[in-house]
């Protein structure tokens, strides 16, 4: 394995979107895999065949190559996915066995795209497999032998062994039920197929009602956007069809499909089976118009992409031309599969004016209707034409290019838009000329697509290059020159690069000074991001001496109580603070509180900040009696302004406990700790950060009052949890490592 391989690997693994979920659950992930699919093949390919690379590397290659065949799975491309997981199984089988827990998970990811390639008898034989190995070596009750005991029986009803199907659901449910609880994500999806099994065996009212539960509990354990679900409630709404009870249907029909445009997209293949099963609903109630419409949508986006043999296509193509049939419009049947582009390519040829006309309209047709994967598509294709026809600095051609851009960027693409916007600009240098709108257009979308990608230096190097063109063109002190290179600052300073980004600051709040004065608002905000890097680049005393200097004369210039005299009041406070400089910190914030509390009142959300600025201000100076005063006073009106469920009020009610127990109140400190800590369970779960540290501290104060034993059951969960869910080295499980050790020797000296 060769080095550019093993840290193209690496970094491949680290920017994958993280696996929490199945792929088909992550919309906000597939972005990641278009664009990256090819290269993780490739490279993650190239390291399991190496035999020198490590395990890790093994390991991560494996993951890659499971999560793409996932993909592939989720963007109809079964084979293909299949032969990515044969490739990891295989090596997995030669490197570890065909019995160790990551061989295992990697064919539960062959077993899936076997499925989905309707080699349904390979599927399931190989579930039977991986369930009889997972439970040899996990055990019966182990999550990962309960799933794939789920995915076999799944195997079973499609196999048309209803009966059996169903008793292999009840056992996986009731285990789910009695190990995880009855709202666990694993239970609620055992429910779902239980319920699934009921409606292939005509029981839809039995359906009906375990779909509802597992729809109603989804909701409070998921949310109402999850794909999970969503796809609960097209079945329940497809279940009412089948229980002959129309008008449900079409209004559970309505409400999946709306979600799924939200959360998957207007051409995601479960988004259009809701909105066909919406139309045959629409039907069933007399509502023939709408179903007309529905289907007619449905149509056109299966055939924009481009499998005419796809049988959902194909269903739907009949049932619309049923419902022509019955509104006595036969001749549109056929319409349907009119499509204008097509006779454009096929007549004129793909780089001929017209044909890239017509794709540049139906392109930004699919924008405006979000199909935004196909207006890429058409974009790009359209792209090759226009240099194929016009040549790469044609208006034409740029234009296009500019707009795909963009396209990717708002898509969050941005690595690929940057590419696109650095043509443009090229181009539009040589067209128009630097200083041209076009030109500058470009240049500003291309800055902001680098700071979206993080490449500060990229963004500091094209700010420079235009910083120059202004001085030369307009001069060094005009406010378009000043504004580029207070913008180079503020990159630079991005890229931490802060020695450059403090001189260029310097250079910037002269040039205000000159041209608008010392006390300009430019000017004092210039130097206000000079004292900010200041405190970036470690130096918070040269930091707090500018926000002293800023202030002095903020308030002459703009007043005490401006809004960005308090602001930079507030950033000097918490300097302060950062450079452990209690007294002085408590000094700012206190003045910093005045002002705000007179200009936004007590209740403001930015009041309550700053106060909470405060009272940590008054615990790092030990003054916890002063603390506790002001944390009171933002957690009354935390809870007024946002509710006692807030996380800030949770946040505020966890602080208040803390100061009691700084001022050595534990007894008061542990009872608001108990009834923080069951709050955030309650609303935040148990895995949640913050639910751990009010545990953590928690089970601290037990151990301090000697209540050794709660104390260690507490910091033993802490510990598991905080393992289980950010891993063995997150500075919550050591510490709590820590402080059980020390309770255990209390324990045991006692």
């Amino acid at each position: 394995m060769t080095t550019d391989d093993a840290d193209e690997l690496r970094r491949l693994r680290a920017a994958a979107p993280a696996a929490e979920d199945e792929i088909s659950n992550d919309p906000a992930g597939w972005p990641w895999w278009a664009e990256s699919l090819t290269r993780v093949l490739e490279v993650a390919g190239r390291v399991l065949d190496a035999r020198s690379a490590s395990d890790d590397d093994h390991r991560a290659a494996s993951w890659l190559l499971n999560q793409a065949c996932a993909y592939l799975v989720e963007v109809e491309r079964p084979e293909q996915a299949v032969t990515v997981a044969e490739t990891v199984v295989n090596a997995g089988n030669e490197r570890f066995g065909p019995a160790h827990p990551d061989t295992l998970t990697s064919q539960e990811f062959l077993a899936a795209a076997l499925s989905e390639a309707d080699r349904f008898s390979e599927s399931q034989q190989l579930t039977e497999q991986i369930v009889a190995d997972r439970t040899a070596v996990l055990g019966p009750d182990h999550p990962a032998t309960l799933r794939i005991r789920d995915t076999a029986a799944l195997g079973i009803l499609e196999d048309g062994r209803t009966g059996e199907a169903i008793a292999l659901f009840d056992e996986v449910l009731a285990d789910r039920r009695r190990l995880l609880g009855e709202e666990h994500r694993d239970t609620l999806v055992s429910m779902h197929n239980l319920a699934y099994a009921y409606q292939e065996d005509g029981r839809a009212e039995d359906a009906i009602t375990l779909y509802t539960r597992v729809h109603e509990a989804s909701v409070r354990v998921l949310g109402a956007d999850h794909p999970e679900t969503l796809f609960t409630l097209k079945a329940l709404a497809d279940a009412y069809v089948d229980a002959d009870r129309p008008d449900e249907a079409a209004v559970h029909f309505e409400q999946a499909y709306q979600g799924c445009r939200r959360v998957l997209g207007d051409d995601h293949a479960e988004t259009l089976v809701s909105l066909h099963g919406l139309a045959d609903a629409c039907f069933g109630v007399d509502r023939l118009s709408d179903a007309i419409t529905h289907l007619e949508a449905v149509v056109a986006r299966w055939r924009a992409r481009g499998r005419p043999d796809d049988a959902r296509l194909l269903n739907a193509a009949h049932d619309l031309g049923f419902l022509y049939a019955q509104s006595d419009r036969d001749a549109e049947a056929v319409a349907i599969f009119a499509e204008c582009l097509p006779r454009f390519r096929a007549v004129l040829g793909e780089d001929t004016p017209r044909t890239i006309y017509a794709s540049l309209g139906l392109a930004a047709a699919y924008v405006d209707d979000d199909r935004t994967e196909e207006a890429v598509a058409l974009y790009e294709r359209t792209l090759a034409a226009c240099e194929r026809a016009y040549g790469p600095d044609h208006q034409r051609t740029v234009q296009v290019c500019y707009e795909l851009a963009n396209l990717h960027a708002d898509e969050g693409r941005d690595d690929t838009a940057i590419a696109l916007f650095q043509q443009v600009l090229a181009a539009e240098r040589t067209l128009h000329g630097a200083d041209h709108e076009d030109t500058e257009q470009t240049r500003v979308d291309l800055l902001l697509a680098y700071q979206r990608a993080g490449r500060h230096d990229e963004a500091a190097q094209l700010l420079d290059e235009t910083l120059a063109e202004r001085t030369a063109r307009l001069g060094a002190d005009a406010p378009d020159t000043l504004l580029v290179a207070r913008q180079l600052a503020d990159a630079l300073a991005d890229a931490e690069r802060y020695d450059e980004a403090v001189a260029a600051y310097e250079q910037v709040a002269d040039g205000y000074r000159r041209t608008a004065g010392a006390d300009a608002p430019v000017t004092l905000n210039t130097v206000r991001l000079f004292a900010r890097t200041h405190r970036r680049a470690g130096r918070p005393h040269r930091a707090i001496t500018m926000f002293e200097e800023l202030v002095a004369r903020q308030r002459t210039a703009l007043g005490e109580r401006h809004e960005e005299t308090l602001d930079t009041l507030h950033e000097l406070a918490d300097t302060c603070l950062r450079a452990e400089r209690p007294d002085d910190s408590v000094f700012w914030y206190a003045w910093a509180v005045r002002g705000y509390r007179e200009t936004l009142g007590d209740d403001d959300a930015v009041t309550h900040d700053v106060s909470c600025g405060l009272a940590d201000a008054y615990l790092a100076a030990d003054r916890p009696d002063d603390a506790v005063e002001v944390y009171i006073r933002v957690l009354t009106g935390r809870r007024l302004l946002w509710g006692e469920d807030h996380s800030l009020t949770l946040v505020t009610a966890h602080n208040l406990a803390h100061a009691h127990q700084s001022a050595g109140r534990l007894t008061t400190a542990i009872t608001l700790y108990e009834g923080v800590l069951d709050d955030r369970r309650r609303i935040q779960g148990e895995e949640h950060e913050g639910t751990l540290i009010t545990a953590h501290n928690l089970a601290s104060a037990y151990l301090a009052t000697g209540q050794l034993e709660r104390a260690i059951r507490l910091h033993e969960h802490v510990q598991a949890t905080a393992r289980r869910a950010f891993g063995a080295d997150n500075p919550l499980a050591l510490e709590a490592g820590l402080f059980l050790d020390e309770a255990h020797r209390a324990r045991d000296e006692g």
